[in-house]
Order: C-alpha cells, then sequence, then structure tokens
C-alpha cells in the first residue's frame, strides 16, 4: 500500500479517536494510529530506497538518522 493510502487510514484513525467517548475504543484507536505511522515509515523508507537506490542510501547514511 501507498505512503498515501496509508497517511488516509492515519487521518481518519485520528479523527476515530477524537471523537471516541469508550477508554476500551481509545486505547484500541491509539494502538491502530501508532501501527499506521510505524507502517507509514517503513514504507516511505521502501519508496525512498527505490527512488535514490541502495547505493545512495549506503553513501547518505546519515539521512535516516534526522527522522
Amino acid at each position: 500500500m501507498s505512503s498515501f493510502m496509508l497517511k488516509i487510514r492515519l487521518k481518519e484513525a485520528q479523527a476515530e479517536l477524537a471523537n471516541a467517548t469508550d477508554q476500551d475504543d481509545r486505547n484500541a484507536l491509539a494502538l491502530r494510529v501508532e501501527q499506521l505511522k510505524s507502517a507509514i515509515f517503513d514504507v516511505e523508507m521502501m519508496e525512498f530506497e527505490e527512488r535514490v537506490g541502495f547505493k545512495s542510501m549506503e553513501q547518505n547514511a546519515g539521512v535516516w538518522d534526522e527522522r
């Protein structure tokens, strides 16, 4: 799934979390938000690798320390 679609799902989950009243629902939604953030980071890293190539990533190893 693309990072664009994951970001849309993240916004939806954050909106649901803002409107949730039951604590169990809030906990489940908070976990979902954290999982989506992690998935977005992973997908963006793969997209970046595809865009610049692995050799460039080795030469610019400091890029990932900036996040």
